[in-house]
């Protein structure tokens, strides 16, 4: 608050944000500050065009659930709103993954993790997430999982059992063989579109080696060990497990920007441009969102900042015809 009440001014959207915080206006002061001859600036013009799109996006997330999820979220009414969006965002995830089990059986879901379509990797880290959650829930300790969320689960027969250290081990280390047949190389994103929980992988495995490597860890929880044989395993693969985390990702981001673009390429097969509509449903969300992030680099670029979008990435995206002074368009 300033008490000084002519130095500024605030949005309506302002006030609502502050107050949907928990910050306490009372009525007086909340009226005062709302009335237009209080504003300097620009005649308020409501909520932010982001916040109207993503409340749009769960209305609709809303829409879609079936009448017994749609209960859920009205029983939920009198939550924060913050609280109210992270319920509905786990019950979508929850639906396609009932949606899942009743066409292809409870077992399907192990089939997700090398699967090249990003909305159904995304569900197995979810549902891999829920394991995780639940052995905290077992445990006393803090997680998102709540007894009736518990419950949904179950209903649907979740297997609550996470995946054996070996068997994981022997399946992401054939993955990381073939990224390296693939690439010549073992230099995989951290969010490597293709296979995001290989990216993932790759990335914890090089952490736990740094931690192992340390003298100073003490009374620290390690997910798992990294034992000698395993390291010797992944230097025969090619992994280099002691570059810094810098000059690696630095490395992977050229992989990263090869998949982007070969990505890109599919899309304007499918759709004649490069335009990538901003809908949070479609498998080309995360696309979208470096289309527009590489339109902000040509900017700043021009601008005289330097960025990784150097004179060769900008003729890789102009073969394929991309448009630099596109705005990224919403989906209705």
């Amino acid at each position: 608050r300033s008490n000084n009440k002519d130095a500024n001014y605030f949005y309506e959207w302002h006030l609502q944000a502050l107050h949907d915080a928990g910050l306490d206006l009372n009525g007086d002061e909340y009226s005062y500050y709302t009335q237009s001859a209080y504003v300097n600036g620009p005649k308020p013009v409501g909520r932010p065009p982001a916040i109207l799109k993503l409340e749009k996006d769960l209305e609709n997330q809303y829409n879609n659930l079936p009448d017994d999820l749609q209960s859920i979220v009205n029983n939920s009414a009198n939550r924060k709103r913050v609280d109210k969006a992270e319920q509905l965002a786990w019950l979508v995830r929850y639906e396609a993954l009932r949606r899942l089990y009743s066409l292809h059986g409870r077992g399907s879901l192990s089939t997700l993790s090398t699967d090249k379509d990003v909305c159904d990797q995304r569900l197995a880290l979810w549902a891999s997430n829920q394991r995780k959650q639940y052995a905290n829930y077992l445990k006393g300790n803090k997680s998102a999982l709540t007894p009736s969320r518990i419950k949904l689960l179950e209903e649907i027969n979740f297997d609550w059992e996470l995946q054996s250290e070996d068997d994981e081990w022997g399946e992401m280390k054939a993955a990381l063989m073939n990224f390296k047949k693939e690439h010549d190389h073992c230099f995989v994103p951290a969010a490597y579109t293709k296979d995001l929980r290989l990216g993932q992988w790759v990335h914890l495995q090089r952490q736990l080696y740094q931690l192992s490597k340390r003298d100073d860890i003490i009374d620290v929880a390690i997910p798992s060990k990294l034992n000698e044989e395993k390291i010797k395993e992944l230097i025969d693969i090619g992994l280099d497990l002691t570059m810094d985390n810098f000059s690696f990702g630095n490395i992977a981001f050229e992989t990263m920007w090869t998949c982007r673009v070969e990505e890109l390429q599919r899309f304007k097969e499918e759709h004649g441009h490069c335009n990538v509509i901003l809908d949070y449903t479609s498998k080309y969300y995360d696309l979208s969102l470096w289309v527009n992030e590489q339109r902000i680099l040509y900017q700043r670029a021009k601008e005289g900042i330097g960025s990784q979008l150097d004179g060769k990435r900008i003729k890789d995206l102009e073969k394929l015809g991309f448009l630099w002074n596109e705005e990224i368009e919403l989906s209705e």
